[in-house]
């Protein structure tokens, strides 16, 4: 379904959730919503801002993050074929889809529940496409037209992803496969990389500039089937005075750290 100019796609489907099925999509969206808070810039007409329902979930709450690698893999099928040549996407994290050490698509999961079984989950997917200036304070956005330099057809990809989505999704009960995947596609997977952790908060999340006092060095070392990231340290635990000595890897949260880039 295709509405010219909405609130927010997810929060469309939210409001009509008696009688909605599939997905809704726009190219223009006045209160775009990302994760914690953050909000979504986007130019009237440029992009694709994208949701899906799903009725049910094939997955028990304790593993609704397979939702997540599912549609952070959907999106990365579909940017393989756009892209090209030009390089390869990568989801950063919990589930932004970079291009380099660049945001080009974002993912917006929102679920309801009856007692201890998911009802529904809302899939939302901002996919940067034809804007190539942002006037907000997103720190590092691209979109496919200042890497591939060519103007693309939002309606063609809509339907490309919603057929990629479809597919992943009966993917979430092959968790192995899924994870698989997912690490291979892990923005910094190998490597010493620097990290800030952050106070829990309702604030939105900032990726910190290249300043590096009070951070430290980690590689990751594994995602966790509830979502969480796992750490090694590699320098002086007494650096994170917080931690035991004997501590050499740590749980985190997307709220609890964050990218130093």
């Amino acid at each position: 379904m295709y509405i010219a100019t909405v609130h927010s796609t997810n929060s469309w489907i939210r409001e009509h959730l008696d009688t909605f099925e599939g997905s809704l999509w726009t190219s223009c969206q006045t209160a775009g919503r990302g994760q914690a808070g953050n909000s979504w810039e986007s130019e009237k007409g440029k992009n694709l801002l994208f949701s899906y329902l799903v009725r049910q979930p094939a997955v028990e709450v304790g593993h609704a993050f397979r939702l997540t690698m599912a549609t952070s893999l959907a999106v990365c099928d579909i940017l393989d074929a756009e892209l090209l040549e030009h390089c390869q996407p990568s989801i950063k994290w919990p589930n932004d889809i970079y291009v380099g050490d660049k945001k080009i698509c974002g993912i917006l999961i929102e679920t309801g529940l009856v007692g201890q079984r998911m009802d529904y989950a809302i899939i939302g997917i901002g996919l940067n496409i034809n804007q190539t200036q942002w006037l907000g304070d997103a720190p590092n956005p691209v979109s496919l037209k200042q890497v591939t330099g060519r103007e693309e057809h939002i309606e063609e990809i809509e339907q490309r992803l919603e057929e990629a989505l479809k597919r992943r999704l009966e993917q979430v009960n092959e968790p192995q496969r899924l994870k698989e995947e997912y690490m291979e596609r892990l923005y910094r997977r190998t490597g010493e990389w620097w990290w800030k952790e952050r106070e829990v908060s309702t604030e939105p999340t900032r990726i910190v500039g290249g300043e590096t006092t009070g951070a430290f060095r980690a590689v990751i070392k594994d995602v966790c089937e509830n979502g969480e990231i796992v750490l090694e340290f590699l320098e002086p635990l007494d650096s994170l005075n917080h931690l035991d000595n004997l501590e050499k890897t740590k749980k985190y949260h997307f709220k609890q750290i964050q990218y130093v880039l």
